[in-house]
């Protein structure tokens, strides 16, 4: 009876399998398509749900779980696909599994591989970070590296933009702005940054500037040092060519530039220059203070007297140093303040444009101070010669002319007229010798400052005078006087007012040499020829 036979033919099941029993995938793939093949006969409609099932790897962590049903028609022979998401940590560990499944089947049947492992092979870009968060240089160092690390995997080629940025440290003026960008190839976990510093050989406080890393490329990320702050050390002294001066030249005066006290402290922002300086105790306890004058003088009133003082420099203090005023035998001297700086200053005569004006009267109208803080006066010598230069052409000889060398004592003592002008008194070491005084009014009293004598290049003539044969213990002291040690006798000079020219000057010339009585008291006397070719005679006295 045929209603009762089936065909066998109808009977015969499709199998579905995984096209693999092993994959592996790279944990940056981001997804991955794994294939159920259908084999056999297709007479029937058929289904099954392709599972993951975590082995070491987590799914959520390490991959998206799924649980996805897949379909075929009668007669349909195509193979399907299923995507999972691939899941990267950006941690470097060991590659990790995880399982599929063909599960709930109908209309086929599982075949030889109906599960698969599925291996994610550790990736890692890794991340890309500056090596540290600050950096430090000298500025005489003239550049500095910084490394840019990569750790945390060093899979494939990754790139990263750098780019400097100011803070204290300016772009030209401290450091060379660097912008660009770096490649790592695969395997590489490190490259530089090189930065150009500026030695401009100018004393400043330490200065810094940032670098930061940005738009990475790749895959890499950013690590934990993405800026950093780079510190230049500056060790150079002096401070004063990058400080706001003062000029006061005028047509019959020169003078070099004053410091202006009145700007911010370098390294104290909340206070300026002459804050700090009314900040040392000699001045704070004492309640005394120090002002600074508007030709640029700083000025300090002790009981009934005054002092004048030039402040042409701040250079870096020693670390020893405390606070404190130090003044030398001949008025020079320097400020230490709590900040840290020295602000070193000369003697200054207050009443500078009055003896200009009485210098006039005898045809002596110019004034030069030097760097040094003396006055010199050119001698009135006539008109100056014509002479011809290294090119033969006819030229004024301005350098022929002698002058005066005076230098002011920097306190102004009660005057004992009630009279501005010039006036000469005896000298208070020797009774035969004067001394020029200028009395002036400082608003309601009489003041009186002295003009002495004085090496006309100080620094110059003790060098060489501490060289000459048998010399030791020089002193450069007040008045134009100096002493030193010849053997067991101590010599005391006192210097010439008049610094003449020397006539074919020649550099080897340049020191202290022994000359016959120069001032007519029967003794022997010493002459210094200073690199300016200017000779100064220092009496024995």
């Amino acid at each position: 009876m045929l209603f009762g036979v089936v065909n066998p033919s109808l009977l015969v099941a499709a199998t579905l399998d995984f096209t693999s029993a092993t994959y592996t995938v790279s944990e940056n793939a981001s997804t991955f398509d794994v294939t159920v093949n259908r084999s056999g006969t297709f007479n029937n409609a058929a289904s099954v749900t392709v599972k993951t099932t975590d082995l070491t790897a987590i799914a959520g962590e390490d991959y998206q779980n799924i649980s996805t049903v897949l379909n075929w028609a009668v007669g349909e022979t195509t193979a399907k696909s299923v995507s999972i998401t691939i899941l990267d940590n950006t941690v470097v560990n060991a590659n990790k599994t995880f399982q599929l499944e063909l599960i709930n089947l109908t209309g086929d049947v599982a075949g030889t591989i109906d599960t698969a492992v599925v291996t994610i092979e550790d990736y890692e870009e890794g991340h890309l970070a500056l090596s540290a968060s600050s950096y430090s240089a000298f500025e005489d160092d003239n550049s500095i590296s910084i490394a840019v690390s990569r750790t945390e995997g060093s899979r494939g080629e990754v790139g990263i933009s750098f780019a400097t940025q100011d803070n204290t440290a300016k772009n030209i003026l401290d450091n060379e702005s660097a912008v660009g960008d770096l490649v790592f190839l695969e395997g590489e976990i490190s490259k530089t940054i090189d930065i150009s510093i500026v030695n401009d050989e100018i004393g400043e406080i330490d200065k810094d500037f940032l670098v930061t890393l940005s738009g990475i490329t790749g895959g890499a990320v950013l690590g934990a040092n993405a800026s950093a702050e780079i510190s230049i050390a500056d060790d150079d002294l002096d401070f004063t060519p990058g400080l706001e001066l003062l000029a006061f030249d005028d047509d019959n005066i020169s003078q070099p530039d004053l410091v202006d006290l009145n700007q911010t402290s370098l390294t104290d922002v909340s206070q300026t220059f002459i804050d700090t300086i009314n900040l040392i105790p000699v001045l704070a306890t004492t309640e005394l203070v120090a002002e600074q004058d508007s030709s640029g003088l700083i000025s300090i009133q002790v009981g009934a007297d005054k002092f004048f003082l030039r402040p042409v420099s701040v250079i870096r203090s020693d670390d020893s140093s405390s606070p404190s005023i130090i003044i030398a035998n001949d008025h020079s001297g320097y400020l230490v303040t709590a900040d840290g700086v020295n602000i070193d200053f000369q003697p200054a005569l207050q009443p500078l444009s009055l003896l200009q004006q009485e210098l006039a009267l005898v045809s002596l109208p110019e004034i030069i101070i030097t760097d040094t803080g003396n006055l010199t006066i050119q001698v009135d010598q006539g008109p100056p010669p014509l002479e011809q230069n290294e090119d033969g052409e006819l030229v004024i000889n301005n350098s022929y002319y002698d002058r005066y060398n005076l230098r002011p004592i920097s306190v102004a003592t009660l005057a004992t007229v009630v009279d501005e002008g010039l006036m000469l008194v005896t000298h208070p070491m020797f009774t035969n010798e004067v001394l020029l005084a200028v009395t002036f009014q400082d608003e309601t009293v009489f003041r009186q400052q002295l003009l002495t004598a004085a090496p006309y290049n100080a620094p110059e003539f003790e060098e060489y005078l501490s060289d000459f044969t048998g010399v030791t213990n020089v002193s450069l002291g007040d008045y134009g006087v100096t002493t030193f040690n010849f053997g067991e006798e101590t010599i005391t000079l006192l210097a010439d007012y008049i610094v003449r020219r020397v006539p074919e000057f020649d550099t080897s010339m340049i020191g202290v040499t022994a000359v016959t009585d120069a001032n007519g008291d029967g003794i022997d006397d010493l002459k210094m020829i200073y690199s300016s070719a200017d000779e100064q005679y220092f009496f024995v006295m």
